[in-house]
């Protein structure tokens, strides 16, 4: 059952709050690309937020102030996630912007108890069905490594499950009141659920049968090992299970990585090259929480998958932002160790379409080989009109033209 009064108080603040002249419904992506600046570098922004987070400074650099507006630096707040962070450290910035950063985590509050209300009775529903399941990635180390869950901005949960699981999963997910979406092209492994609370909230459900979407990376983390490893998440309900924090690191590393190369969608903008500081935090506060052993671990299997780079990529970005202490031989294993392999060629991929052709390869059976590129060249009506905005009147063999034109034009561009 929704908490008491929750709607009710969710509603008045939805009445009451105010970003300038723009009601906190502004904090949708449709009604916020006023924020973001097009012509001016962010790099000073983000350094001045490093140095906020690590508690090396305690406000903001008076310069800052005066170059960019109070929204801009907001946006870039919400951007890397940290809203909860500098608010807790009370710092001292401009009144204005002091107000976005007090809305923003009250709203985030506000968010996680009915994303934990609507998610927790799921896990019931999957054990009735024999389904077991993690969660994975942010809710995970939401739950897990953080004071308060609300410290850890996400805008969905990450479920897996194994495939021969898949349709009970399904039934326990339709029981609980979430819908199907359509999914993204690219997406063969995964598919999108959602659930609306009626009282302004929608919440999501990214479902996996696979740890990742890649058959290259599909040879580094196994489902089977993860959900053999699985571990209790009581925090968010008796019967949830997270992933084991060693694979979740590494898959949280994959992940970071996968965004930071192709780009992280925020305010329906794809944006690329860019650390999320939120990134960085996670990593700090799992490797303050690892043991001798977790970390021994962590270098064996890394090791093994040709994972070391992307791991010194990773954890030096937050010993250098946020302090993060590391193990000295850990240092050392990361100085040493291959700095080019398969996987860090794969996660280094300038196009998407060369990414593609590293995961055709990485298939040895011919008929999965054969789906795969299938899948990729022909998506159901459903994505290709998903992916280019259009209604059902459109006809389809112009879309299909059109994304075979589209992808003949990369392959041109790209040399292939």
């Amino acid at each position: 059952m929704p908490e008491p009064g929750l709607d009710r108080r969710f509603n008045a603040f939805m009445k009451v709050v105010r970003i300038g002249d723009v009601s906190v419904h502004a904090l949708r992506p449709e009604h916020r690309s006023w924020f973001l600046p097009k012509d001016e570098t962010l790099e000073s922004i983000d350094a001045a937020l490093v140095r906020l987070l690590a508690g090396d400074a305690s406000t903001l650099p008076s310069d800052l102030a005066e170059a960019y507006s109070v929204n801009c630096i907001a946006e870039r707040i919400e951007y890397h996630g940290i809203a909860y962070f500098l608010y807790q450290q009370d710092i001292l910035v401009p009144k204005a912007l002091h107000k976005l950063i007090r809305q923003t985590v009250h709203l985030q509050g506000l968010w996680e108890i009915s994303h934990r209300e609507a998610l927790a009775p799921l896990f019931g529903l999957l054990r009735a069905r024999g389904v077991e399941s993690i969660v994975t990635k942010g809710t995970a180390l939401a739950y897990s490594i953080y004071d308060d869950p609300a410290m850890r901005r996400r805008g969905d949960t990450d479920l897996l499950v194994r495939r021969r699981q898949l349709q009970p999963a399904r039934q326990a997910l339709r029981e609980g009141g979430w819908q199907r979406l359509t999914s993204k092209i690219g997406q063969t492994y995964q598919e999108v659920w959602r659930r609306d609370t009626g009282m302004g909230f929608t919440h999501d459900i990214d479902l996996h049968w696979n740890v990742v979407d890649s058959p290259l990376l599909q040879q580094v983390l196994d489902v089977e090992a993860m959900i053999t490893r699985r571990q209790p998440l009581p925090a968010l309900h008796e019967h949830a299970h997270a992933v084991d924090p060693v694979l979740g690191m590494l898959q949280g590393f994959i992940n970071q990585t996968w965004h930071f190369n192709f780009g992280y969608e925020f305010m329906g903008r794809s944006i690329a090259g860019v650390r999320r500081l939120i990134w960085d935090m996670d990593n700090h506060l799992q490797a303050r929480a690892f043991t001798p052993n977790q970390w021994a671990e962590l270098q064996d299997i890394a090791s093994l998958q040709g994972m070391a780079p992307v791991c010194r990529t990773c954890l030096y970005s937050a010993r250098d932002r946020l302090g993060t202490p590391l193990p000295a031989h850990i240092t050392r294993w990361l100085d040493t160790a291959t700095q080019e392999t398969p996987v860090s060629r794969y996660l280094s991929c300038k196009e998407t379409q060369d990414a593609f052709w590293m995961d055709l390869a990485a298939i040895e059976n011919p008929w999965r080989k054969a789906a795969f590129a299938m899948r990729r060249l022909f998506p159901s009506p459903d994505q290709l009109r998903e992916r280019y905005g259009v209604t059902e009147g459109r006809a389809m063999p112009d879309l299909y033209l059109k994304r075979l034109g589209s992808l003949g034009r990369r392959l041109l561009a790209s040399g292939r």
